[in-house]
């Protein structure tokens, strides 16, 4: 039996839930702060979506103090990271250390959509200061927040100039990966699909979280399982479905974020008939180097293997190597 004391926090965000804020001008777009340390117990991370507008872009800048992980889910663009200028579009990714000079533009119709997950508080409060968008608003008011240099130094925000002089340590890492970048491992029934490992500390410069994407294809599901040393962020980049959560079903579709504390059972399910996607971010990493153990290898365009024997050890190896400990009768 596990007590109060042992058990995680457990997150659950539908799509479109969260205060808004439109960005301080010049910028075209806004945000909506998911999950900061004033809205949960997490105190070491903040999460939120940027939408930037058609014809739009964010300020070009860089935060001295704050780490930022970025994932696009809909739409077109560029970002221009450090010294490089990356393609954007579902599915692309990456990682912009403190002191790193960043700047995002939509290049398409639509609008562009993207999960930011920032390692230290700070940005989720800096968009708060900004104007409050009202709900369907989608035209950023003439009269909307321009923030000033003060505001800017309190939350550590720089020019691409000043943020171009700073050197190492001052200046973080950068990492850009696209759809079909990272090690990837076809997975056995019930769980049909694959995960591919975006970062982790095998292959980056940082040890405290791992990022994977997951497609389930079409009524495939995620086993119930359970961690017992590691906060797992989930969110649905695409499809539908749903999930039981330490036995209550909620919905799981597209625009869903979850954060599974330790010990919160959860079992994830494509109801749909397209593939469903899941980016997770593992605080701390470990359990992603099961997939080289308990998968089978796959390279970007390859057709699923007709059979994909499950390794009759899985479920011992992921308990006692990674903590992750799967729900008896769940497949």
């Amino acid at each position: 039996m596990i007590s109060d004391f042992e058990k995680g926090p457990l997150l659950y965000h539908g799509a479109g839930e969260g205060a808004s804020y439109w960005m301080s001008s010049p910028a075209k777009g806004y945000v909506t702060v998911k999950i900061s340390p004033e809205n949960s117990p997490f105190t070491t991370f903040s999460v939120f979506e940027t939408i930037v507008l058609p014809s739009g872009s964010t300020n070009d800048g860089a935060f001295k103090w704050i780490d930022q992980h970025f994932m696009c889910f809909d739409g077109e663009g560029i970002v221009r990271l450090g010294a490089e200028t990356h393609d954007l579009k579902k599915g692309a990714s990456f990682f912009c250390g403190h002191g790193v000079p960043l700047q995002i533009e939509n290049t398409g119709d639509g609008n562009l959509r993207l999960l930011i997950t920032a390692f230290g508080s700070g940005p989720e409060r800096m968009a708060a200061l900004g104007t409050r968008r009202k709900l369907d608003e989608s035209v950023p008011p003439a009269d909307r927040v321009r923030f000033g240099e003060d505001v800017k130094a309190n939350f550590g925000v720089i020019s691409r100039a000043e943020a171009e002089a700073l050197s190492p340590p001052l200046r973080g890492v950068a990492r850009y990966c696209s759809p079909d970048d990272g090690e990837s491992y076809w997975q056995a029934d019930p769980t049909a699909g694959y995960i591919t490992v975006k970062l982790a500390p095998s292959n980056f410069s940082l040890n405290h979280f791992a990022v994977a994407t997951q497609l389930l294809e079409p009524a495939a599901y995620v086993r119930e399982h359970t961690h017992r040393q590691c906060d797992e962020m989930i969110f649905v980049f695409d499809g539908e479905g749903y999930a039981d959560i330490n036995g209550e079903r909620r919905d799981f579709g597209k625009g869903t974020l979850a954060v599974f504390g330790r010990y919160n059972t959860h079992r994830i399910v494509n109801t749909g008939k397209t593939d469903m996607m899941l980016m997770g971010i593992m605080m701390p990493p470990g359990i992603e180097a099961a997939l080289s153990e308990t998968g089978v290898r796959r390279k970007p365009g390859d057709s699923r293997p007709k059979s994909i024997p499950r390794n009759a050890e899985t479920g011992k190896i992921l308990a006692e190597r990674y903590g992750m400990i799967v729900t008896q009768g769940q497949g």
